[in-house]
């Protein structure tokens, strides 16, 4: 038997008339199994995905990731109902290391890495004149600020590659970062320990 929520109640009650050997129980904590990788397509281009145990609570300590695919001309587009419904410290955790992998990605850059972090600290917030859409929550400000350096780096590694070839110069030292411009933000699942020790 496994619960369908992080509590069990038990109640044993003997009555007066006889008694016998009793039972013994082994419990253990079980966990929750969540996540999947959906490919939309043509004919299928809508899922909808839940947390464990919704519309309940979800319980303590779960790991979730979906990985979500589409036509390579496409893009995802996500939407939240009314009722979600996270713990505030989450967004905050996931926001912050977003800007830790990606400023530590940029550190790893090759012979243009000072320009790249120059860029990368104004796209982290600590430069008050890049403007972001204004968010409803954390969440949804991470994912945009994920966005919007995802394509400002890929912009600059483009322009950066155009210009060496113009002048007939070798691309090695872009080869450091390359595979960092090709994943976007969704893509990026850091580790549960990893957002603890945050």
């Amino acid at each position: 038997m496994e619960t369908n929520s992080n509590e069990l109640y038990i109640n044993f009650v003997s009555d007066g008339a006889a008694s016998a050997h009793g039972f013994s129980l082994i419990f253990e904590e079980v966990r929750v199994a969540c996540g999947d990788t959906i490919s939309l397509t043509d004919q299928l281009n809508s899922a909808t995905i839940m947390s464990p145990n919704y519309p309940a609570a979800y319980p303590h300590n779960v790991d979730c990731v979906w990985i979500i695919t589409v036509p390579a001309a496409e893009s995802v587009q996500v939407e939240f109902d009314e009722n979600f419904n996270v713990e505030q410290h989450t967004n905050k955790l996931l926001h912050s290391s977003k800007k830790e992998y990606y400023t530590s990605k940029v550190k790893e850059c090759g012979n243009d890495s000072m320009q790249l972090y120059a860029v990368a600290k104004s796209i982290l917030f600590e430069n008050k004149e890049i403007e972001l859409p204004s968010c409803a929550n954390d969440l949804e400000l991470a994912n945009k600020f994920g966005e919007y350096f995802h394509a400002k780096i890929q912009t600059i590694r483009t322009n950066l590659e155009d210009l060496l070839e113009q002048n007939n110069q070798q691309s090695d030292a872009l080869r450091a970062d390359l595979q960092f411009t090709g994943y976007t933000l969704q893509e990026f699942h850091p580790a549960s320990d990893q957002l603890c020790n945050l």
